[in-house]
Order: structure tokens, then C-alpha cells, then sequence
């Protein structure tokens, strides 16, 4: 007698990858939300690289990205590639496989699809009172994550910031992010007035909004990294604490702490700018630093005196107090 043939599960969504020309990022991505897809994820290319000075206001970022798009099973896998790859063609799109054959389409059930996601889901501790964490992931004080910088459960007066980390960079992984992180949480003074300088996903403005800043000015130049900000800080409640400003609008030593997270060749072109903005006394923390930039970057500031900077991996955080104009 012959064996039972088990059946296949049913697949439940489509999963496209694809590795659009990065002069392109931006129109492709629009176009994979013109076909239906229910979501878009960048992720680093095999073999990409870090972009160590990306625009004014920029995040850290990669060489080459890979989307991700996510499509309802409602159409055979054959019909889903054809329709791409047409559509791709009648919209002149360039720098991605055009022929139906090289769309990289796999099947993914509900069970596949959640387990991929949680892979991305990490809940982090710094200095041991603020707890980062995705919006699907466990709260914290019933499953503390053994990969973050504390291992011990929150104590009765942790902070914790919830985010959306499909929205913008920064969810407190990256080390750059984290050095900006452990520094707030250790350091912050309730009732500072805070400028987030590039802020990405907006996690350094909530965190500070969360630790007690009376007030948080969050900038960047990318309008999607300015509607995540205040996405993730409706989410967190502090929506009435961060304030989207431009670069321009703010006066002269409207702030007690500085932060940005935007790398050394811009902290350096505005160091003019980020001295004008904070108090004499005030905190300037900037990570996106590698450690061989950091004194290029420290020289651009004669009016403040510099801590030791901290490092994780490669990058550095550098942090200093600005002194007066006449001398530090």
C-alpha cells in the first residue's frame, strides 16, 4: 500500500524580493506600494556596506538595499510575477530584473511570516532604567531579552519607549543609536529642553521625552523619518513633549542637551549651528562616529571640553559640555 501524501500548508502571502538601482530606492518603493503590496522592507544587500556619509540629516544607511514586499495569496505565484514584471516594464522602470522568471517569489504561511518578523523583535535595557522595545514584543518585566545591555528585569521607575520599527532607522540596535541611548538614560536632567537632530525613527526624542525633557525638537530632513517621529510618539504618549521644527526655526540657546545621530561629515559642517543652539554648559552627544573620525570631528568644536568617548564596535559617541566663546 502506498504512503499517505502529506499536503503541503497553504500558503498565505507572497513574499518578492527585489534589488532596485540605489538612485532608485525611492521611486521603486513607491512603485511596490502602486501594486498592492501590504508592505515594504528595506534590509541590507548581501555584501553591502555601511554609507558612512550619507545627506545632511541622514541616518546611517547601506551601499545597497533589498525590498522586501509582502502580497495577499489571492493570485497564483506565476500570475503575481507577470503582473510585476509587466508593470515593472510599463512604468520604464531601471536597475532590477525585468524578466518575470527572476522575480525571487517564495510562499510564506501565517506561522513563516510571524516567526521572520519576531526575528527582527529585541527589547533593550540602557543603564538600566530604559527599556527600548518593538511594538510586538513581549513587555519587558515578563521576558527581558538576554541580547540587550541588561540582562536584569526593569525596576519599579524604568522607562519603556515602544516602537514601530518598520517606520524609520533607529529602534536602539545599531551601536550608534545605543551609545545615544545609554548616554540619556544615564545623564538626562528632568525638565532639559532637548534638540534630536536627525531623528530617524524618533526613539532618541521619545526616550528623552520618557526620561523627563520638558520639551524635545525633533528634526530631519526626510519627511517620512518626521512622520515616524511623531507616529512613535503618539504611540508613547509624548506627542504634546516632541515638537517637528526646521532647521532654521530654532533660536539661539534654546536647548540643554544636543543630540545627533547623523555621522562625522555632517557634525562637523554644522558644528557652527549646533554651537549656536545650545546653553553655555549644555550637552552635545553625537554618535555616528568611527573612531578613526573622532578627533576631526572634536576639532570642529573649540568651545566645548570633551569627556572620553564611548565605543561600541567601531563607532564612537562623543560627548562635551560647551563652554563660553571667550573660553571654555
Amino acid at each position: 500500500m502506498a504512503g499517505a501524501i502529506t499536503a503541503a500548508p497553504a500558503v498565505d502571502w507572497w513574499q518578492v524580493e527585489l534589488l532596485p538601482d540605489p538612485t532608485q530606492l525611492d521611486a521603486v518603493e513607491s512603485w511596490c506600494w502602486a501594486q498592492g503590496a501590504l508592505s515594504v522592507t528595506c534590509i541590507p544587500a548581501p555584501d553591502a556596506e555601511d554609507v558612512l556619509e550619507p545627506d545632511p540629516g541622514a541616518t546611517p544607511g547601506w551601499s545597497a538595499t533589498r525590498l522586501q514586499l509582502l502580497f495577499p495569496a489571492d493570485e497564483s505565484m506565476a500570475s503575481l510575477r507577470v503582473r510585476l514584471a509587466r508593470n515593472w516594464c510599463e512604468a520604464g522602470m531601471t536597475g532590477a530584473q525585468m524578466q518575470s522568471s527572476n522575480w525571487d517569489v517564495n510562499g510564506l504561511t501565517n506561522e513563516d511570516w510571524q516567526s521572520r518578523w519576531r526575528q527582527h523583535v529585541q527589547t533593550r535595557c540602557f543603564a538600566n532604567r530604559l527599556w527600548v522595545q518593538t511594538l510586538d514584543a513581549p513587555q519587558p518585566d515578563a521576558d527581558p531579552s538576554e541580547n540587550g545591555p541588561s540582562k536584569n528585569r526593569p525596576s519599579e521607575n524604568a522607562v519603556v519607549v515602544r516602537l514601530d520599527p518598520g517606520l524609520a532607522f533607529g529602534t536602539g540596535s545599531h551601536p550608534t543609536t545605543a551609545l545615544c541611548l545609554e548616554w540619556l538614560a544615564a545623564n538626562l536632567v528632568v525638565g532639559a529642553r532637548v534638540v534630536d537632530f536627525g531623528c530617524g525613527s524618533g526613539i532618541l526624542a521619545i526616550a528623552a521625552a520618557k526620561l523627563g525633557a520638558s520639551v524635545v525638537y525633533a528634526l530631519d530632513h526626510d519627511p517620512q523619518a518626521l512622520r515616524a517621529t511623531m507616529d512613535n510618539a503618539t504611540t508613547n504618549g509624548v506627542q504634546g513633549v516632541v515638537e517637528l521644527i526646521g532647521k532654521g526655526e530654532l533660536p539661539d540657546a534654546c536647548c540643554e542637551v544636543l543630540c545627533a545621530n547623523i555621522l562625522a561629515g555632517t557634525l562637523i559642517d554644522f558644528a557652527p549651528e549646533f554651537t549656536r543652539l545650545l546653553v553655555v554648559g549644555g550637552d552635545l552627544v553625537m554618535s555616528g562616529v568611527l573612531a578613526h573620525q573622532a578627533d576631526r570631528v572634536r576639532a570642529a568644536y573649540p568651545d566645548f571640553v570633551f569627556d572620553s568617548d564611548e565605543q561600541a564596535e567601531d563607532w564612537v559617541c562623543i560627548r562635551g559640555r560647551r563652554g563660553s566663546r571667550t573660553g571654555a
